[in-house]
């Protein structure tokens, strides 16, 4: 049987919900939206699940903050018996522009904490990734990650949002180089 899950890291509480990054849980919400899945608390994560064919897609969302999203993680590819090479984490990057996106089987953690909890809890960075541009703001770090989308930014949103969820649907058919080739652009939205 086969098991793929797509994995949201972004951080818990309502204070939280619209910012930048929680990028990821947005993506997450409108993929389960278009799914029509819902979400269901375990352990110390969330997940939707959709039976296909002759195996099951999950969502998840690690319920912990960002900082600690590889406990989750683990515990979920644990208990799913998932191999890592069939999950693709979903998160932002601010070395990467508003509007930009890029896809990766494997890599380093770019100074993001929370990918940086994965490699550390699973003990490897040999898992898919897409990360998501947030940009790198004007006003310092922590407050434009944890700041809410710019009115320009909100405008475009709503087309990033569908662009990743297409990405999304082609981690399940197309190869490496053809996501690298279809996404890892200038989001044109």
């Amino acid at each position: 049987m086969k098991k793929k899950a797509i994995v949201l890291l972004g951080n818990k509480g309502k204070k939280y919900e619209y910012t930048r990054h929680n990028f990821g849980w947005l993506v997450g919400d409108l993929l389960s939206e278009k799914m029509d899945l819902f979400f269901r608390n375990e352990y110390t994560y969330s997940f939707a699940e959709k039976r296909i064919d002759e195996g099951f897609i999950y969502i998840v969302k690690p319920m912990t903050f960002m900082n600690l999203s590889g406990q989750p993680l683990k515990l979920f590819v644990k208990h799913k018996k998932i191999e890592l090479e069939n999950i693709l984490v979903i998160c932002d990057d601010v070395d990467l522009d508003f509007g930009r996106m890029k896809m990766r089987p494997f890599g380093g953690t770019g100074g993001h904490n929370g990918l940086a909890s994965i490699v550390r809890e699973v003990g490897t960075n040999q898992f898919p990734r897409l990360r998501l541009g947030i940009g790198r703001g004007k006003y310092g770090m922590v407050d434009h990650v944890l700041g809410t989308f710019s009115k320009p930014e909100k405008e475009l949103l709503p087309s990033l949002l569908s662009k990743a969820t297409d990405a999304i649907r082609d981690f399940f058919i197309l190869d490496w180089q053809e996501l690298m080739l279809k996404y890892n652009t200038k989001v044109s939205v």
